[in-house]
């Protein structure tokens, strides 16, 4: 999964690459709030579900610094009406509750808009704990934090989780933190759940 800058989109701006591959391979855009941990999750699904060949790409449109969630819905929109095939082609917005205004707004416009969402109360990191836990752990009051703090309880590799940065790398990748010893129905009660298996799996 690699990323290129869309001529004359601002620097900042990641854009995904073309599709060079099999025009029969099935292509989830995900347009993201984070620049780290959203992106760094699905390179992951992808790499560990496509299959060799590839069965489905997952391209990611993401922002340094992040993006809003308005600012998600926007890119996704725009991402909506370039696509070549609807049938083969899905566009997901992923985006978080935090203490966000307007997140109501934001769903209506893409539900009327044809755009699939990834709705994470109150962050993404909740599907990460998901991992870990065996069922949901509540909204913990909107607070990121809550959520940050039972996961370094959870797992010794994410003590630091969120305080330098919330990349998913070296002891915090699935197989550093035991991910892979989980059953899939075990994951499936998180952030599986939530993405379209039947779609990109064939199930």
């Amino acid at each position: 999964m690699s990323l290129v800058r869309k001529r004359g989109a601002p620097k900042a701006l990641r854009e995904p690459r073309a599709i060079t591959a099999s025009r029969a391979r099935r292509v989830l855009y995900a347009v993201v709030e984070g620049e780290a941990t959203e992106r760094d999750y699905l390179e992951y699904l992808e790499e560990r579900y496509a299959g060799d060949p590839r069965a489905f790409e997952i391209q990611v449109i993401w922002e340094r610094n992040g993006l809003k969630p308005r600012e998600v819905i926007d890119r996704a929109m725009e991402k909506l009406e370039e696509l070549d095939d609807p049938k083969r082609e899905q566009v997901w917005a992923f985006f978080d509750r935090d203490q966000h205004k307007q997140i109501e707004e934001c769903h209506t416009r893409a539900l009327a808009g044809g755009i699939n969402l990834v709705f994470s109360h109150p962050s993404f990191d909740l599907w990460l704990l998901l991992h870990f836990v065996s069922g949901p752990p509540g909204a913990q009051g909107g607070s990121s934090s809550r959520i940050q703090q039972q996961l370094a309880a959870a797992h010794p590799a994410y003590r630091d989780f969120g305080k330098r940065d919330k990349r998913i790398a070296g002891e915090c990748t699935p197989a550093g933190a035991g991910w892979e010893s989980r059953s899939r129905v075990q994951a499936g009660q998180g952030a599986g759940r939530q993405l379209p298996q039947r779609w990109l799996f064939g199930e």
